[in-house]
């Protein structure tokens, strides 16, 4: 049975496919019985505006009743009083379901229709919605109501999905993972079959937990909103929904208004934090990022024994990395000027065991950062974070180490950080960090695009991007060569520290156009020495490594 519901779903695909690109998506759209995001609000607009999807129809749910006593009622003063204060910092854009259909109204005349719950009605719900001759559904929450309706459509129910099979979640999204300070929060996009209710899991992601409950859900949102849109065009262009068996909770948790001693407790939470920001503006309180090298292998080296170089007045450094260039040895750095309020490339000779500034090699209007260096037919490139200006750019050496000018921009209007380019199975591959959505976050995602020329060829996405959406390894933090091995220095987010939790270094075992694989074969955090908070990022020639530190 389980090869045959399999069969039927990539059957329906190629149905779909063979029906040719241009034929319109038809969808319905299903809203929760709770208050409804702009964001989410976003994505409605989206798929009416959008050339390739058809909406055919809206289905409301009724409302849900919650009981109504004295503390009930408190709890949610006070919730409204957080939130509130919330809006100092991040905007709550939630809106009612009426209000949003009225807006539609206005705009489309698109056919709504209500769901009723009892058996009879849900029948007529499901045989009117079998009349629109629907491809797909979409849910913005998987609920009981919306499973039913998956049978209306050819394809099913794509959903939105927020609990984790280890967790339980009761408050509204986004709010629990702030308050156990979780160091990341999590959703899923879901497909269930509309014949046999079995239920895929289409993508997972996680990003960064937010300090403040709003902003955390914004950026849900947002990201769950991106790779809806990215799924729905993959359908369109007859692509299978491939995705991996999901097991529900027997029962999906009601949202309700958080207890009042979890509300208190965020209030403590929010109102530490603010204090810290005023305290540290008022003292003029910095981040001290320093970098260190130990002339050892990566495997064995001890940190306590390693060189650390002097920051210049008034700057930090940050991101080394390691080339050896005919007798001597050189490490590239990011060079922070608080003055400036940007980054800038400095250069370090280090072969005597005594780093001799070379000073700043590379400097533009925007910040510069992560210095990264690579070979190509015998020349020098530097390949720079450059997220500040949009883009990934690549730097060619006119006088090895001092002087460099622009090669070329590999890619425009991209919000990109920390990106690294080298040459593996006769193919030129370039790992970055990309955020869809714009934003300082660029902790999440890891992409990979892979090409024959690192400077004049075309760079083609991987099939799987994003090939890691988990903030626990995705960023960039360095790379490892050893002998024939390869291995990624990934940065470890944690909770409050934004990209100092230290690092994972992960061999990279499988790496074609289609496929990606790293094995994670060392772990390093900030507790080598007293008095270190953070750390992100190492790199190694096998012979020498470097590696920074926060203080």
């Amino acid at each position: 049975m389980k090869v045959k519901s399999r069969f039927d779903r990539n059957s329906q695909m190629k149905d779909f496919k063979n029906k040719s690109t241009k034929k319109k998506l038809h969808i319905g759209i299903i809203f929760p019985d709770t208050k409804f995001s702009k964001e989410l609000s976003a994505l409605v607009d989206w798929c009416i505006d959008d050339p390739r999807i058809e909406v055919e129809c809206l289905v409301t749910l009724p409302p849900r009743h919650h009981k109504k006593n004295i503390i009930s009622l408190f709890q949610k003063v006070l919730w409204k009083m957080v939130i509130g204060f919330e809006n100092l910092f991040a905007k709550d854009s939630s809106q009612s379901i009426d209000i949003l259909i009225k807006d539609l109204d206005a705009r489309d005349k698109i056919k709504k229709i209500k769901f009723d719950s009892s058996r009879d009605q849900a029948q007529r719900n499901i045989s009117e919605l079998k009349e629109y001759d629907l491809d797909l559904l979409i849910a913005f929450e998987l609920n009981k109501p919306s499973q039913i309706l998956s049978q209306a459509s050819k394809l099913g129910l794509l959903s939105f999905y927020h609990d984790e099979q280890n967790q339980k979640f009761r408050y509204p999204i986004c709010f629990e993972e702030v308050l156990k300070k979780q160091n990341k929060t999590s959703f899923n996009i879901l497909h269930v079959a509309p014949q046999t209710q079995k239920v895929v899991r289409i993508l997972k992601g996680s990003f960064v937990t937010h300090s403040f409950f709003l902003t955390n859900q914004r950026n849900l949102f947002l990201r769950r909103n991106f790779y809806m849109q990215k799924i729905l065009k993959d359908i369109h262009q007859g692509k299978n929904l491939n995705g991996k068996s999901f097991k529900l909770e027997s029962q999906i948790n009601k949202i309700t208004t958080p207890r009042i001693m979890d509300q208190f407790r965020y209030i403590i939470h929010v109102s530490s934090i603010t204090k810290n920001r005023i305290l540290n503006r008022i003292i003029n309180k910095k981040d001290n990022w320093n970098v260190g090298i130990n002339f050892s292998n990566w495997k064995d080296f001890d940190f306590i024994k390693s060189i650390v170089f002097k920051n210049p007045d008034g700057h930090y450094l940050a991101d080394p990395f390691i080339l050896k260039e005919g007798a001597e040895t050189y490490c590239f750095v990011e060079d922070y000027d608080w003055s400036k309020g940007k980054g800038s490339i400095a250069a370090y000779q280090i072969s005597s065991g005594d780093p001799k500034n070379l000073g700043i090699v590379l400097e533009e209007s925007f910040h510069l950062s992560f210095p990264y260096i690579f070979k190509h037919e015998s020349k020098i490139y530097m390949l720079p974070e450059s997220s500040d200006n949009m883009d990934i750019r690549i730097y060619e050496s006119v006088e090895f180490p001092t002087k460099w000018k622009l090669k070329t921009i590999i890619k425009e209007n991209v919000s990109a950080a920390d990106s690294m380019i080298f040459s593996r199975n006769g193919m030129w591959w370039l790992f970055s960090n990309i955020n869809p959505i714009g934003g300082r976050d660029y902790c999440s995602e890891l992409s990979i695009f892979y090409t024959d020329n690192p400077i004049e060829g075309e760079w083609m996405p991987h099939e799987k991007n994003p090939v890691i959406f988990d903030p626990s390894s995705a960023r960039n933090g360095g790379m490892v060569l050893d002998n024939d091995s390869l291995y990624r220095v990934g940065q470890i987010q944690t909770f409050g520290m934004y990209g100092g939790g230290g690092v994972s270094i992960n061999q990279i075992v499988e790496l074609t156009p289609n496929s990606y694989k790293e094995q994670s074969v060392l772990k390093l955090y900030p507790e080598f020495q007293q008095g270190i908070k953070g750390a992100h990022h190492l790199h190694s020639d096998g012979g020498i490594t470097a590696f920074d530190f926060l203080i």
